[in-house]
C-alpha cells in the first residue's frame, strides 16, 4: 500500500473513531434527571453538547473530502475529474497533501483518545505500539534519537522516583553501616539528580528539534543551548545512543516490576516492617535483587547518553564551562556514590533479611542469584545434601559451628513441640467457657428485644463478665461470636469496640474514643470529610446518632446492628468518668460476684439507669486443672513432652499463692518446654529420629555412653561401617524406646480417665440411700501426680462406700460408660482384657440383684487394674527425651530476684565465671581489688563512699586500683620476657652493643605508654560509671556539677 492511501485510511478510521469520542452513550441530562448547572461554565458547556452533532458533521466531511481527493488524484476518470475541480479551489492540485509525520501523531492521538474514552486498554497499547513502530519508519534519524530520547529519560524518571514515602527508624528503617548512611544521603538528593538528566535530555531533544525548524523561535533558541560557536551539526544518533536508550527503558521496567511486587515494602532506604513478608515472584524469582540490577543498568545507559560522541553535553560545548564540568562531575560522582552503596547494601540485606525471617529464609534461598542471573550468591554456601526445598535445612557449618547447629535443631523442637501443646491448651479452655460465651452472646442480641417491665426512663442493657481467672479470652471470644455472620444478616450481628482504662481519662475523652472508634475505626461506613466548622464535634453524641442512622438507612431492612462496648478489667476505670458515659456495654471484672464491685462503687443514680445481667464463669483454677487433664492426661491426644509430678503440684500451687491467671500458666508451660529441649541434647528425638541429627558428633557420643549404661552398644567387626551400623542401630533403638514410651503413657492416661468417669458419674448417677451418701470431693491435680507416681489406685477406696449405695439401674449405667470409655479407636487392641472383664461385671448385674456385690467386685478389679496400668515412665529406656522427671518448677525465671543478681554479680563476680563443678579448694575465695572487673572495683569504692560522691576523688580511687592491676601484669610480662630470654642468650659482645639503644627504645617507649595509660584510666572509668548509671546506682544533682548522690545503701559484702 502506498503512503498517500495509506493517508486515506487513516483518515478515515480516525474520523470514526473520533465519531465514537464525540458521540454520547446515555441520553442528556435534565435537571428532572439530576444536572446540576453550578456556574455560567456549566451553562456553555451544555451549550456545546447541543451542537456536537454539528462539529461532527464538520470534522466527518473533512476527513471524507480528503480522503476522496486522495483517490481521485490517483484516477483519470471523469467523474475524478469533476470531484478533484469541486474540491480543490484556487487552481491547486493537490499534489502536496501526502502522508506526514503530523498525520501520523495526529491518526495515533484521535485512537488513543477514543480507546481511553471506552476504556479499552489493551487494544489501545496495540494501537499505540503500531502507530509508533510505523512513526519511526517514516522519521529520519534525528527525530528517532528524540522519541528514543524522551523515552528513555521519562523511564529512568521512574526508576529514580520513590513509590512510597521515606522510611524511618519508627517505620522499620535500619542503619547498620556508614555505607547505608550515605544511602540515605543520597536518596535526600536524588530529586536534584532526577532534575539534572531529566534537563539533559530535554536541552538534547529540543536542540535537535530547533536544528531541523527554520523558525524564528528556533533560531533564538539555539543559542542558548549550543556554547562557543558549535552548530550542532555533530549531535546524531549513534550506536552508543541507542544502547543507552534501550538499557534506559529496561532499567524502568524492571524497577516498575519491583514497585509492583513489593508493593508497600519497597522503600530506598533499608528497612524491614513489622508485617514484612518475602517475596519470590515476578523479578525476584530469577535474582534475589533485581531493583539493583536495574539501578546498575540505569547508571549504564546515563554513561553512555551522556559521555559518548554524538551526545548534546559532549557535543555543545558544556564541558568547556565551568558549571558544566560541575554539573557533570556531581553525575559522575553520584552514580558512583549510589552503585557503591547498593553493592554493600546487598550483603547487609541479605543478613537482615535471614535474622528477621528466619520462618521463610528457605524460600528465599530458592533464588540462587544476587544481582545477574547466572552468577550465583558465593556468600552463602549450602551442604551438598541441603535441599532448598524442605523445611529442614541447615547451613552447612564447619565443625566448631555444630554447637549452633545442635541448638537451631533444638529450637525448632521444641517450636513444635510447644505449638502442638499451646493449641490443644487454648482450645480446651475454649471449650470450658463456650457454655457462657454462648449464653453471654445470646443476652446481648436479645437485649432490646426481651419484654420487660415498663420502666419510666430507657435502661442501658449492661453485661457483666466476672471471672476470676486473670487474662481470660472469654471477652474475645464473646466479641468474636458477635462479630461473625450467622447466615442471616450479610454483615456482623454487633458492632464491638473495646476500651480499657487508660482511654477513659475523662469524659471528653471516653466520647471522643467511643465515637471514633465505631465511626471511623470500624470501616462500617464509608468516611466522609467533614468541615469543621459546619460538622459535630467528634465526642457529642448525636454525630454517633447520625451515623447510626446513616448505618440504618443504607441496610437491607433498616436495621443496624448492635452496638457493643467492651470495658476490660472495669476494676481500673474511674467511676466518675464511668458514671457519665451514655450502646451495649460488656464489663470485665476481675472481682468476685458477690458482692458486686458495680453495686459497691457506683451511686444509686447510676445503677438506676443500668439494666445489669451478671455471669460468672468457670472456677480459674479449675478450667485450668481441666486444661491440664485434657492436654497431658487424655487418651486421644499425645503431646510430645510429658510433666512430671513435681511440675504438676508446684504450677497449681503457684497459681493459687500468687495470681490465677492464663498468661502465667501459658507462660509456665512455655518455660518448662524451653528449658527442657535447650538442657537435654537428646530433646531432639522428641517427634522423630533424623538421620541428620543423628549424625550429630555431639549426640553420638552421648547416645554411646547411654547404649552402654543399659547394655545396649553396638559391636561390628568391620570398622569402616562402624559410624554407619551405630547410626542405624541407634535409630532403631530410640524408635523403640518411644513406641514403649508411648506405650505406658497412653496405660496411664486410660487410669486417670477411669478414675475421673466413675467420680464425675457419682455425682450424675441417684442412689438407693440418699441420706448420709457423700461423694468424696476429687483433686484433679493430686490425681494426675498420683497417676506419675504410680499411686493412683489409693482414689479408689474412698468411692467403695457411694459405690454400694448406687441402685441397680445407675450401677448398670457406670459399667456401660465404662465399656464405652474403653472402646476408643486408641484403646481397641490394648484394653481388650479390661473390655471383657467389665462386661462380666455387667453379666453378673443380670444374675445378682444386689448392687452391693458388683460394687464390691468393681472396686476390687478397679484398684489391681489401675496398679497394673500405672508403671513410673522413669523406668521407660531413654525416658529423659520425652518426660520431665522429678524436675522442679523454674521459679527463678518466673519472679526472679533481680537486685539481688546484680549485687551479687558486682561484688563477687568470679562466682558466675568459675565451673560450678571445680573442687572448692581449687577455687579463689576472695581474690584482690586489682583482680575484679573495672565495674565491680568502682563498685568497691561505691559502697565504701558516702551519700554524695565527688566524681574526681571517685576518679582517684579507681586510678588507685588500676595502677595496682598494671603493676601485676607488668611482673607477669617482666617474668615471661626473662624466661624468653634464658631459652636463647646472646653473646656479650652484641649484648653489649645493643644495651644503650634498648634503653633509648624503653624510655620513648614509657613516655608514650604513659600517656596512653592515662587516656585508657579515663575511658575505663567512663565506661564503669556509665553502665552504673543505666543500672540506677547513680543519680545526677543540679546543685554540684562534680558530685553524684548515691542510691543504694546497706549492702552487705
Amino acid at each position: 500500500m502506498e503512503f498517500e492511501l495509506l493517508k486515506a485510511f487513516l483518515l478515515l478510521l480516525a474520523a470514526a473513531r473520533l465519531h465514537v469520542s464525540y458521540k454520547s452513550p446515555t441520553p442528556r441530562a435534565t435537571v428532572a434527571n439530576g444536572a446540576l448547572i453550578p456556574s455560567s461554565w456549566e451553562r456553555f458547556m451544555r451549550i456545546i453538547t447541543a451542537i456536537i452533532p454539528a462539529f461532527r458533521g464538520i470534522f466527518w466531511a473533512l476527513a471524507l473530502a480528503e480522503a476522496v481527493t486522495i483517490i481521485a488524484k490517483r484516477s483519470s476518470s471523469a467523474i475524478a475529474q469533476k470531484l478533484l475541480s469541486a474540491l480543490l479551489l484556487e487552481g491547486r492540485d493537490g499534489s502536496n497533501m501526502g502522508l506526514s509525520q503530523a498525520t501520523v501523531i495526529g491518526c495515533t492521538l484521535a485512537l488513543i483518545a477514543t480507546h481511553i474514552r471506552t476504556r479499552k486498554v489493551e487494544t489501545y497499547r496495540k494501537v499505540y505500539k503500531g502507530f509508533m513502530l510505523l512513526e519511526l519508519a517514516l522519521m529520519n534519524s534525528d527525530s528517532v534519537k528524540v522519541l528514543l530520547l524522551l523515552w528513555a529519560t521519562a523511564r529512568l524518571h521512574v526508576s529514580y522516583n520513590p513509590p512510597t514515602p521515606r522510611a524511618t527508624v519508627a517505620s522499620g528503617a535500619v542503619i547498620p553501616s556508614t555505607w547505608e548512611r550515605a544511602m540515605r544521603v543520597a536518596t535526600l538528593i536524588m530529586p536534584v539528580h532526577r532534575a539534572v538528566f531529566c534537563g539533559l535530555g530535554l536541552a538534547e531533544a529540543v536542540t535537535i528539534m530547533a536544528k531541523q525548524s527554520s523558525t524564528a523561535i528556533a533560531r533564538k533558541i539555539l543559542p542558548y543551548l549550543l556554547f562557543e560557536g558549535r552548530d550542532g551539526s555533530s549531535i546524531r544518533l549513534t550506536r552508543a545512543t541507542v544502547i543507552g536508550c534501550v538499557l534506559g527503558v529496561i532499567a524502568g521496567h524492571i524497577r516498575a516490576e519491583c514497585y509492583h511486587e513489593l508493593g508497600k515494602y519497597f522503600t530506598f532506604e533499608l528497612s524491614v516492617q513489622k508485617d514484612h513478608t518475602l517475596v519470590t515472584t515476578g523479578p525476584y524469582s530469577v535474582v534475589r535483587h533485581p531493583s539493583y540490577t536495574a539501578t546498575v543498568f540505569a547508571h549504564f545507559s546515563l554513561l553512555l547518553l551522556q559521555w559518548t560522541r554524538g551526545s548534546w553535553v559532549r557535543e555543545s560545548g558544556m564541558l568547556n564551562t565551568t558549571w558544566g564540568k560541575v554539573i557533570m562531575g556531581f553525575e559522575s560522582a553520584y552514580a558512583i556514590w549510589i552503585t557503591g552503596a547498593l553493592l554493600s547494601r546487598t550483603k547487609e540485606e541479605d543478613k537482615l533479611l535471614r535474622e528477621r525471617l528466619t520462618s521463610k529464609w528457605n524460600e528465599w534461598a530458592k533464588v540462587p542469584y544476587k544481582l545477574f542471573p547466572g552468577i550465583p550468591v558465593v556468600s552463602i554456601l549450602f551442604d551438598e545434601e541441603t535441599e532448598l526445598g524442605s523445611d529442614n535445612y541447615t547451613l552447612a557449618l564447619s565443625q566448631d559451628g555444630d554447637i549452633m547447629n545442635e541448638l537451631r535443631l533444638r529450637l525448632s523442637a521444641y517450636h513444635r513441640a510447644w505449638t502442638k501443646c499451646l493449641n490443644r491448651l487454648q482450645s480446651s479452655i475454649r471449650l470450658q467457657h463456650e457454655p457462657v460465651v454462648g449464653d453471654i452472646v445470646q443476652h446481648i442480641l436479645n437485649s432490646y428485644t426481651e419484654t420487660i417491665v415498663k420502666t419510666p426512663y430507657q435502661e442501658v442493657p449492661v453485661v457483666c463478665v466476672s471471672s476470676s481467672l486473670s487474662g481470660s479470652s472469654i471477652v474475645d471470644d464473646v466479641c468474636a461470636s458477635l462479630v461473625a455472620p450467622d447466615g442471616i444478616h450479610e454483615g456482623p450481628r454487633a458492632i464491638t469496640i473495646n476500651l480499657y482504662a487508660s482511654d477513659c481519662p475523662n469524659i471528653m475523652s471516653s466520647m471522643k474514643n467511643i465515637i471514633s472508634s465505631l465511626t471511623e475505626d470500624s470501616g462500617v461506613l464509608e468516611q466522609v470529610k467533614r468541615k469543621p466548622t459546619t460538622s459535630v464535634a467528634n465526642f457529642d453524641i448525636e454525630m454517633l446518632v447520625a451515623w447510626y442512622d446513616a448505618l440504618c438507612h443504607v441496610s437491607e431492612n433498616k436495621i443496624g446492628p448492635l452496638l457493643v462496648i467492651v470495658l476490660h478489667d472495669f476494676e481500673q476505670f474511674d467511676p466518675t468518668v464511668v458514671q457519665d458515659l451514655s450502646p451495649v456495654f460488656v464489663l470485665s471484672l476481675a472481682s468476685p460476684s458477690s458482692p458486686s464491685y458495680l453495686h459497691l462503687a457506683y451511686p444509686r443514680s447510676t445503677l438506676a439507669l443500668l439494666r445489669v445481667d451478671t455471669f460468672v464463669t468457670p472456677s480459674g483454677i479449675h478450667v485450668l486443672e481441666r486444661a491440664l487433664l485434657q492436654t497431658f492426661f487424655d487418651v486421644e491426644f499425645e503431646p510430645d513432652l510429658m510433666l512430671g509430678p513435681q511440675l504438676l503440684e508446684e504450677i497449681v500451687l503457684y497459681l493459687r499463692r500468687h495470681n490465677i491467671s492464663q498468661d502465667i500458666f501459658l507462660t509456665t508451660l512455655q518455660l518448662i518446654h524451653l528449658r527442657h529441649f535447650l538442657l537435654s541434647p537428646l530433646s531432639l528425638f522428641a517427634q522423630e529420629t533424623s538421620p541428620r541429627t543423628i549424625s550429630l558428633p555431639s549426640l553420638q557420643e552421648i547416645l554411646k555412653i547411654r547404649f552402654q549404661e543399659a547394655g545396649e552398644s553396638p559391636k561390628t567387626k568391620s570398622p569402616t561401617k562402624k559410624q554407619t551400623h551405630f547410626s542405624s542401630s541407634a535409630t532403631i533403638t530410640i524408635d523403640q524406646a518411644r513406641g514403649d514410651f508411648c506405650h505406658h503413657a497412653r496405660r496411664m492416661r486410660v487410669a486417670v480417665g477411669l478414675v475421673m468417669l466413675v467420680h464425675e458419674s457419682l455425682n450424675h448417677l441417684s442412689f438407693s440411700e440418699q441420706e448420709g451418701t457423700k461423694i468424696p470431693s476429687l483433686d484433679m491435680t493430686s490425681v494426675m501426680a498420683d497417676a506419675l507416681q504410680g499411686n493412683i489406685q489409693r482414689h479408689i477406696p474412698p468411692l467403695y462406700s457411694p459405690l454400694r449405695k448406687l441402685d441397680m439401674h445407675s450401677m448398670n449405667s457406670l459399667l456401660d460408660n465404662m465399656h464405652q470409655f474403653l472402646e476408643y479407636p486408641v484403646l481397641v487392641q490394648d484394653q481388650q482384657s479390661a473390655r471383657a472383664k467389665v462386661a462380666d461385671i455387667l453379666a453378673l448385674g443380670e444374675k445378682s440383684t444386689e448392687p452391693r456385690i458388683i460394687a464390691d467386685e468393681l472396686c476390687d478389679w478397679l484398684e489391681d487394674y489401675l496398679e497394673a496400668l500405672c508403671k513410673p515412665l522413669d523406668e521407660v529406656h531413654l525416658w529423659d527425651i520425652w518426660y520431665t522427671g522429678n524436675v522442679p518448677l523454674p521459679s527463678e525465671f518466673l519472679n526472679p530476684s533481680i537486685r539481688a543478681s546484680i549485687l551479687a554479680g558486682l561484688l563477687r563476680p568470679h562466682d558466675y565465671a568459675q565451673d560450678p563443678n571445680t573442687d572448692t579448694s581449687q577455687r579463689v575465695q576472695v581474690p584482690e581489688l586489682w583482680e575484679l572487673p573495672d565495674i565491680s572495683i568502682l563498685y568497691r569504692r561505691y559502697t565504701d563512699s558516702g551519700k554524695m560522691i565527688n566524681v574526681y576523688d571517685w576518679f582517684e580511687s579507681f586510678q588507685m586500683a588500676l595502677e595496682a592491676q598494671r603493676e601485676h601484669l607488668m611482673k607477669l610480662q617482666q617474668q615471661q620476657r626473662q624466661k624468653d630470654a634464658s631459652v636463647g642468650k646472646r653473646s656479650p659482645r652484641k649484648r653489649g652493643a645493643n644495651t644503650k639503644e634498648e634503653k633509648q627504645k624503653q624510655n620513648e617507649e614509657v613516655v608514650v605508654d604513659e600517656e596512653k595509660w592515662k587516656l585508657e584510666v579515663q575511658a575505663r572509668f567512663m565506661r564503669a560509671l556509665q553502665e552504673l548509671d543505666y543500672l540506677g546506682f547513680v543519680k545526677h544533682t543540679g546543685r554540684k556539677a562534680d558530685h553524684v548522690v548515691r542510691t543504694v545503701f546497706d549492702v552487705c559484702d
